[in-house]
């Protein structure tokens, strides 16, 4: 038996969902998808979606391949949600040896103590919105050294790397523009990054073997209730 179903006021034709417009009149009244940020949870300023740019101090170059940021969650009773992670590393003196500058991304497990050795702690990223939570990231970027002394599991092979030649010039940025993006799953539908408690992430920075650098590095993420 044919029904029907009215969507909106039952008794005002002008206020019902369409299946298509009425070009004749003007009227459109055909439902439509609006995209919109996720919800984070109740109560809402509990959580919320941040943003923030980290540098380190200036490191001597030579040392290999050394943490510059720890990321950990440390909550247990919020998820974090990894959006994008950019690198730019410049030369505060130039080097003068030939090589590669190389930035990964490598994801920690069991990241029960956040490297903090050798690093300052960050705080107050910002909110995207006033009336957001504040963030319960912990994140340490290096002052003038590598990271360490954490307590983690560092899975074998990084998530993102990005590779390029020095450039023997004091001031020159490596990893300019796309080639500065670490991570990105942005995209609708991309999974992100997602980590639970005593979850995290470290970016590693390799330099050639001569100079001083310093490293930033931008972070987007939410921090939600459940995912």
């Amino acid at each position: 038996m044919p029904q029907q179903i009215i969507i909106g006021d039952p008794t005002t034709p002008a206020q019902q969902a369409q299946v298509d417009g009425n070009a004749a009149t003007g009227v459109q009244m055909a439902e439509r998808v609006s995209i919109r940020p996720m919800d984070f949870g109740q109560p809402f300023s509990n959580y919320g979606s941040y943003s923030g740019s980290f540098t380190t101090g200036t490191i001597a170059a030579g040392s290999g391949a050394i943490f510059v940021c720890a990321f950990r969650n440390g909550d247990a009773n919020r998820t974090m949600l990894i959006r994008r992670i950019r690198m730019h590393q410049g030369w505060v003196v130039t080097t003068t040896a030939a090589g590669a500058c190389v930035g990964e991304v490598l994801v920690a497990r069991a990241y029960t103590v956040v490297d903090s050795t050798g690093g300052t702690l960050q705080t107050a990223p910002s909110k995207r919105r006033a009336t957001m939570g504040a963030s319960q990231a912990t994140i340490y970027m290096s002052t003038t050294g590598a990271l360490s002394g954490g307590t983690r599991l560092t899975d074998s092979n990084s998530i993102a790397t990005v590779v390029q030649a020095a450039q023997a010039a004091a001031g020159a940025t490596m990893f300019q523009g796309a080639l500065g993006d670490l991570w990105d799953s942005r995209e609708p539908g991309k999974y992100p990054l997602t980590l639970v408690t005593n979850e995290g992430f470290l970016v590693r920075s390799t330099a050639p073997a001569t100079g001083t650098f310093v490293v930033s590095v931008d972070i987007d993420w939410d921090e939600v209730q459940n995912y």
